[in-house]
């Protein structure tokens, strides 16, 4: 603390000097390694520290995931796609009047909306359905194996625990209400078909992709071709009944 002396101005004795004491000033600056709030600066080898501390609880852990991913890599189902390409054109309009000619593109966006919700239609999956005779067919339908396997259960634990962290297979169609005339096991076979299915369209084309996922890569193509078959002949049907009835 710094000291100053100064002379004492007492009139009954003579001049002393005496010590003043200055009060500190407090420091507004602090150095690279000051904290404000007092504690030290932590180390890279505190850290190393704490790691090699609780070193077997680190490695148990380690193991224990390492293990469980190992081995539901090896056993899990993997998942093939297959894939189709249709090419959708609208039907040519003569065009007579200016408010048509306004209204031709959003009358195509619709056309085309129109033609993407057919495809994923319950009529669509139900007649494909009926031609490969898929009813009896897992994952459509058809009795599961129920008996017990302890292989099968050893294996299936890694799958049941990252299926609790993922959405099931069993892929339900949304917004789609069941048909009156359908059963329920066709009602869930058919959610499931479309649940499989993605309609992709191609940007600025006139091109979409149909594509199907399955563990049975030869069913998956059998099941996206004829699916892009049925839907061709559906909407020849659809134009020769349109033609049939004008003609009426």
């Amino acid at each position: 603390m710094p000291e100053q002396l100064l002379p004492d101005s007492s009139p009954e004795s003579e001049p002393r000097l005496r010590m003043v004491r200055e009060p500190r000033r407090a420091s507004t600056s602090y150095g690279p390694k000051d904290d404000v709030i007092g504690a030290r600066e932590v180390h890279l080898l505190d850290y190393v520290r704490v790691v090699y501390k609780r070193r077997w609880t680190a490695i148990t852990v380690f193991l224990l995931v390492f293990g469980t991913v190992t081995v539901y890599t090896f056993t899990a189902t993997p998942i093939f796609e297959a894939k189709a390409r249709l090419l959708i054109e609208t039907e040519e309009r003569n065009v007579v009047s200016f408010k048509q000619v306004v209204d031709e593109d959003q009358t195509r966006v619709d056309y085309y909306q129109t033609q993407y919700n057919i495809l994923q239609s319950r009529v669509l999956a139900r007649r494909t359905l009926d031609q490969l005779k898929l009813w009896d067919t897992q994952p459509f339908g058809g009795a599961v194996d129920s008996s017990f396997s302890f292989r099968r259960t050893l294996l299936g634990a890694p799958a049941a625990v990252a299926g609790l962290f993922r959405k099931s297979d069993d892929k339900v169609a949304p917004n789609q209400m069941p048909g009156a005339d359908e059963t329920t096991a066709q009602s869930r076979a058919i959610d499931i078909f479309i649940g499989h299915l993605a309609v992709a369209p191609i940007r600025n084309s006139r091109l979409v992709d149909l594509k199907y996922q399955l563990p049975d890569p030869v069913l998956a193509t059998s099941i996206v071709n004829a699916l892009a078959k049925n839907y061709i002949l559906q909407h020849l049907e659809y134009k020769f009944t349109a033609s049939k009835e004008a003609s009426d």
